[in-house]
């Protein structure tokens, strides 16, 4: 009793969190007066050891397949737990082995290269089914024989579809991977947004309900992704949304064509399909000329001018929806340069006449010269309104004929008739 209070300097640990101490007063004959119990937590030192895995290094080797490699792992530890006389290894966060410390340094044959420059070895004390209290990580750069070759992620397409809701909307998506390693899934991202893991064998990939970021383009990310979901290498793309949502106005199929010239003039003849345009109609623009204002309810083609034909102007024209500023098309025609014609009636004394214009099947065409003059058989030419020849044929009568048009795509045309008289233009517009 005297020599308390105690210092017992060797207090042994049973293994666990807890200590437990007993004390019981004795009599001379040493059987038990009375006994007291106590249950106490066990000093940090024992119960949560310091790590002490240290000097962990990987010297690669030679690889031993497309995608595996060999490696030597060696690291020194101070005071493990003496219960523990083994550790584990994991490869890129896949468990490769337990091991006891008498194997180190430590040869693996085939670790599994993913994809990357660089790889990531990591070691713990003890057994996967033991609490790990205990571990090291180190990156390291992969050898030359599989690191000097990086994933790629190339030839991403989107397909985009229906809309799925007034916010969302199916894609579908594919690509091509170089060099993945041992990656078998990628992450995707639509605007920023993270959408979720994906295996590679699941390419081509659809998406039923892809977010719609807002504006008239929206950007997809694909990266290619480790078995800890660590990036490899990313992919992004930009495209239009779909018109249900991005961009409701839709100006296609601008055409333009030049009438014959008259007295070194001529008119331009405008012709478009539009979808969801606004209710305040659209501008015609072209050389620094404001056309004005025009309903999408009246007839087409538009017709614009007289417009100088003297050759020194490089004629376009950009059609726009008022109240959508980035629903817009724009038609180059080019110079016109009326000196150039030989169709000028005032000179060639010729006028054509086309009807039905506009026409859906077939047009008839009427010559009417000077005097009267005979006409005979001739060569007819149509024209699309980009230059394009469309058709070529022979009438046996210059002066009246008939065309069927029923198989030209619409839009505008010109007519050419090639006889005794020269060359006579005329223009239509195909229904």
């Amino acid at each position: 009793m005297s020599q308390l209070p105690l210092t017992i300097s060797d207090f042994p640990w049973d293994g666990g969190q807890t200590g437990k101490i007993k004390v019981c007063m004795v009599t001379m004959n040493s059987m038990f007066a009375c006994c007291k119990e106590k249950t106490f937590d066990v000093p940090d030192c024992l119960a949560n050891p310091t790590c002490n895995i240290y000097d962990l290094t990987v010297q690669t080797g030679d690889c031993t397949s497309d995608s595996t490699y060999q490696v030597w792992i060696d690291f020194e530890v101070n005071n493990p737990d003496p219960n523990i006389d083994v550790f584990s290894v994991y490869a890129n966060g896949q468990f490769v082995g337990v091991f006891p410390f008498n194997q180190l340094p430590l040869k693996i044959n085939d670790v599994l290269w993913n994809g990357g420059v660089k790889d990531v070895i990591k070691v713990c004390l003890g057994s996967p089914n033991y609490p790990n209290f205990c571990c090291e990580t180190i990156e390291f750069a992969v050898p030359d024989c599989l690191g000097d070759d990086p994933c790629e992620i190339y030839d991403l397409w989107v397909d985009v579809d229906d809309c799925t809701s007034n916010s969302t909307y199916r894609v579908k998506i594919s690509f091509q991977v170089q060099n993945p390693g041992a990656s078998t899934h990628f992450g995707l991202w639509a605007n920023g947004q993270f959408i979720d893991f994906f295996a590679l064998s699941d390419l081509p990939l659809t998406i039923d309900s892809f977010p719609w970021g807002g504006g008239p383009t929206d950007e997809i990310k694909v990266c290619l992704v480790n078995s800890n979901n660590g990036t490899l290498c990313c992919k992004e793309k930009k495209f239009d949304a779909p018109d249900c949502l991005g961009n409701p106005c839709h100006i296609d199929d601008l055409q333009v064509l030049a009438t014959p010239c008259l007295c070194g003039q001529f008119f331009a003849l405008l012709s478009f399909t539009a979808k969801g345009g606004s209710p305040d109609g659209f501008n015609i623009k072209g050389n620094g000329v404001d056309y004005g204002n025009f309903q999408y309810g009246q007839a087409q083609p538009i017709i614009l001018g007289p417009l100088n034909g003297d050759g020194t102007t490089n004629y376009a024209f950009v059609v726009s929806d008022l109240g959508h500023p980035n629903c817009a098309e724009d038609v180059h025609l080019g110079v016109i340069s009326c000196s150039s014609f030989t169709n000028d009636p005032a000179e060639k004394g010729a006028f054509m006449q086309i009807s039905p214009n506009p026409a859906a099947n077939l047009v008839q065409v009427q010559v009417q010269t000077d005097m009267g003059t005979t006409i005979g058989q001739s060569d007819v030419e149509i024209l699309a309104a980009d230059g394009r020849r469309v058709r070529f044929e022979s009438v046996a009568d210059g002066a009246f004929f008939s065309l069927d048009v029923s198989q030209l795509p619409s839009g505008l045309y010109r007519l050419v008739l090639y006889s005794q008289l020269g060359r006579i233009d005329g223009s239509f517009s195909k229904l």
